[in-house]
């Protein structure tokens, strides 16, 4: 169905973007030089440990990827270390968030927009809530 395929394709790319957002707003909270350019680094290289499951979970593998990836772009590697574990955390509350959405909307006969927007203002706050972590310490 090309339609199917074209909303599949949107949501797709609006998700790497929402990726690539996500860690050049973390690198530039922690100071990274040139952040567009790191997240161009992060996101292939999350992308690619990704694809073979190291760990249970793969716990602790993207925030390894993504410290990796900070530190051959020049980040120190107490900042690529902050970096990855954020991106991490950040990525893994939003998969949560999402997951437990899912499960409601198949649980229950709640209106599948009533149960999305739950959702996403669940990990709206959860991002709130951690820019208040990276902006508070600056105040």
């Amino acid at each position: 169905s090309p339609r199917a395929a074209a909303t599949l394709l949107g949501w797709t790319g609006l998700a790497l973007l929402a990726r690539i957002a996500g860690i050049t707003a973390i690198a530039m909270a922690l100071g990274v030089e040139r952040p567009f350019a790191a997240a161009l680094l992060v996101v292939p290289a999350v992308e690619l440990a990704g694809l073979l499951p190291l760990t249970p979970g793969n716990i602790g593998v993207t925030a390894a990827a993504a410290a990796f990836a900070l530190r051959a772009h020049g980040a120190p590697e107490e900042i690529a270390l902050a970096a990855g574990v954020a991106f991490n955390a950040v990525e893994a509350a939003t998969s949560i968030a999402f997951g437990v959405a899912a499960v409601v909307q198949l649980a229950t006969r709640l209106p599948r927009w009533a149960v999305q927007t739950a959702a996403a203002c669940g990990v709206a706050g959860i991002a709130g809530a951690f820019s208040l972590t990276v902006l508070v310490p600056l105040v």
